[in-house]
């Protein structure tokens, strides 16, 4: 099981299923590997992770570590000021 700041809503239509994931990841690093074992588990899902702590610079960080595992549109707090 995953951490408790983990929900999902199923929808179900005949044989499709989508998993959408909202998740609090208390900084990129502690994060990283439940988001990774979550998105290599069976069903598609939309991720909407929060609190990654990342600066603009260092948004690269999510295309290193899951490049051909997700389509990435990411946006940091700073950006919006």
């Amino acid at each position: 099981m995953w951490l408790v700041n983990y929900e999902t809503l199923c929808i179900a239509e005949s044989n499709f299923y989508l998993d959408i994931v909202s998740y609090n990841m208390h900084g990129f690093n502690q994060g990283v590997s439940t988001v990774r074992d979550m998105a290599l588990s069976d069903h598609k899902k939309i991720f909407l992770l929060q609190e990654h702590w990342l600066s603009p610079f260092n948004l690269y960080k999510f295309n290193d570590n899951f490049s051909g595992v997700f389509m990435l549109w990411f946006i940091s707090h700073e950006l919006l000021h």
